[in-house]
C-alpha cells in the first residue's frame, strides 16, 4: 500500500483492490511467468504439475486421507484435499499424522474402525521448530517407536518449513543436530525423510504420496490389508523395551547437484533410465543417493530468476521473451 500497488478499504472487514501501478505490475509479473513457461517448453525442462487426485475405488472401496485430530491445520489440510478431487477426513490416530484407508462399501461419513482397511503408508509431519521441541523431550523416541510398532510397511517423517524458522535462532549446530537425526531415521530405522518448503507444498506433496499409493496398490492387486482396529491396537501396544534400530552398513553414491538435475533432463528428453548411472552401486534397494549441494543449487536457481524479473520490471520497453 505504501508503494500506491494496492487499495484497502476504509472498514472493519476491509477488502483490497489494485490500483493502476498494481495493476501494470501484475500484468508484467503475468507476462514475466508465461515467457518462462513458454521457454522451459521449448527446453524440454521437466516440470512437476501440482496433482490432481482421481477418486480411486478397491473393491468397491473409497480411498480415503485421514488427518490426525491433533494435527493443528485439520480443517485446512481435509479442505484443500478436497478440492483437490481426495476423500479426506479427520480422525485420532494412534500413531502419524496422516494415513490411508479404504472405506467400506456402505460407510457414508460413519468410523467403522474394524472394517476400514489400512494403506500400507504413514506420515508424521513436523515444522522444524516442532522436531527441535520433540527431540528435546522422550515424544520424538516415542513418536518414531510407536510408528515402527504400528505394522504400516512404508514409514514417512516429513519436515516442513526452514530451520530458520526455530524460535529463537539457536544457531547451526541444532541445524547439524536436527540433521543428524533425520540422517538415522533414514539410515537406521529405514524411514523415507522428505523435506517441504511450505505447507502448501506439503499438500502437494501428500497428492503426490496419495497417487503413488493408488497406483502401486494397483499394480499389486488384492492384498490382505489390516483393519484401522488393528493398526490402533498394534501403535497403542508399546513395546517394553525400545524396537532395536538396524545399524547394518548402507551404500551409496554422491552426485553433485548439477549433475543430479542434467540426469533428471537427459531422462526426460531421450526417455533414459534414470537410474542407468547407478549401476555400479549393490542393491540398490538398500542404498541412498546423496545429492551434493542442491540446497545451494536450488537457491542459485531461483536467485538468477528474481534477478531476471527484477530486471524485467526495471527497465522500460523490455518484453518479457
Amino acid at each position: 500500500m505504501k508503494h500506491d500497488i494496492v487499495l484497502k478499504e476504509a472498514a472493519a472487514t476491509p477488502k483490497y483492490s489494485l490500483l493502476d501501478t498494481g495493476k501494470e505490475l501484475a500484468l508484467k509479473c503475468s507476462n514475466f511467468d508465461y515467457a518462462m513457461q513458454a521457454l522451459l517448453r521449448q527446453a524440454e525442462v521437466p516440470t512437476v504439475p501440482v496433482p490432481a487426485v482421481r477418486p480411486a475405488v478397491f473393491d468397491n472401496r473409497q480411498v480415503c486421507l485421514l488427518v490426525d485430530t491433533e494435527e493443528p491445520q485439520k480443517d485446512r489440510f481435509v479442505k484443500v484435499a478436497r478440492e483437490r478431487g481426495l476423500s479426506a477426513r479427520v480422525r485420532k490416530l494412534p500413531s502419524g499424522d496422516f494415513c490411508w484407508i479404504l472405506l467400506p462399501p456402505d460407510a457414508e461419513e460413519r468410523d467403522v474402525p474394524e472394517q476400514d482397511l489400512v494403506l500400507p503408508y504413514l506420515v508424521e509431519r513436523k515444522t522444524w521448530d516442532d522436531l527441535w521441541s520433540s527431540v528435546r523431550s522422550p515424544r520424538f523416541e516415542n513418536q518414531v517407536q510407536r510408528m515402527k510398532a504400528c505394522g504400516i510397511q512404508n514409514l514417512f517423517y516429513l519436515v516442513e518449513g526452514s530451520p530458520k524458522d526455530i524460535s529463537g535462532r539457536p544457531g547451526p549446530e541444532v541445524e547439524t543436530f536436527l540433521q543428524g537425526k533425520l540422517d538415522r531415521l533414514l539410515l537406521e530405522d529405514k524411514f523415507f525423510v522428505n523435506r517441504t518448503p511450505s505447507w502448501l507444498k506439503t499438500v502437494e506433496w501428500l497428492c503426490h504420496l496419495t497417487n503413488l499409493a493408488i497406483a502401486c496398490q494397483q499394480a499389486r492387486g488384492r492384498k490382505q490389508w489390516m483393519t484401522f482396529a488393528e493398526f490402533s491396537r498394534k501403535a497403542n501396544s508399546v513395546p517394553a523395551a525400545p524396537i532395536a534400530r538396524n545399524a547394518k552398513p548402507v551404500s551409496g553414491i554422491v552426485w553433485p547437484a548439477s549433475a543430479f538435475a542434467n540426469n533428471i533432463k537427459s531422462h526426460h528428453k531421450r526417455q533414459r533410465d534414470l537410474g542407468s548411472n547407478l549401476d555400479h552401486v549393490p542393491q540398490l534397494s538398500d542404498s541412498i543417493l546423496i545429492i551434493q549441494g542442491l540446497t545451494a543449487y536450488n537457491t542459485t536457481c531461483n536467485s538468477h530468476l528474481k534477478k531476471a524479473l527484477a530486471d524485467y520490471l526495471q527497465l522500460p520497453g523490455q518484453t518479457a521473451e
